[in-house]
């Protein structure tokens, strides 16, 4: 009886071992890099320059870090020229969340953003309502609209397109 006792014990602990195991290797992280070395990978955000300035969202980076901001002020205060600058803004004002992109996830955005197919077709559906959208950054740091609201209206119809846009709402909502 003993023996039993012990056996089955031991079955539940390796179970749940592997168990654990199985689901650790599937949500694996990058190592957090320095923001010299981020890169910024996808982004949902709104913009509006109507009435003043509106800028709030949230970016994904290379490392699976994730990035929320809401900025209200100036648009003088938001003097971008370049990706490398765009990424250092949001690290700067934004607000890092506990959240983190999957290993897996990331490798998936980053695969297909260079094989996009399609355009978006966007058409002007109002003034002033500013811009919701959906972007990632291909390696060549070339930003690519997925899908965007507001002022203009479009989205990306293809394949790849719709799936880097499932896995980017899952973290950036």
């Amino acid at each position: 009886m003993k023996n039993k006792k012990i056996i089955i014990v031991s079955s539940v602990i390796v179970i749940a071992g592997i168990f654990i195991l199985f689901n650790n290797m599937n949500k694996s992280y990058f190592t957090e890099l320095s923001n010299d070395e981020k890169r910024i990978v996808a982004e949902s955000a709104y913009m509006n320059f109507a009435w003043g300035f509106q800028y709030s969202g949230m970016a994904m980076f290379n490392d699976g870090t994730i990035y929320k901001w809401n900025f209200q002020g100036s648009n003088a205060d938001y003097k971008v020229n370049s990706t490398e600058e765009h990424a250092q803004w949001i690290l700067e004002h934004g607000t890092c969340i506990s959240k983190k992109v999957t290993e897996n996830d990331l490798k998936v955005i980053e695969q297909n953003i260079n094989n996009l197919d399609g355009s978006i077709d966007s058409k002007n559906t109002a003034y002033d309502a500013g811009s919701n959208y959906i972007t990632v950054w291909d390696s060549n740091n070339k930003q690519i609209t997925l899908k965007e609201s507001g002022d203009y209206t479009g989205e990306n119809k293809s394949t790849i397109s719709q799936k880097l846009i499932s896995i980017i709402k899952k973290y950036l909502k």
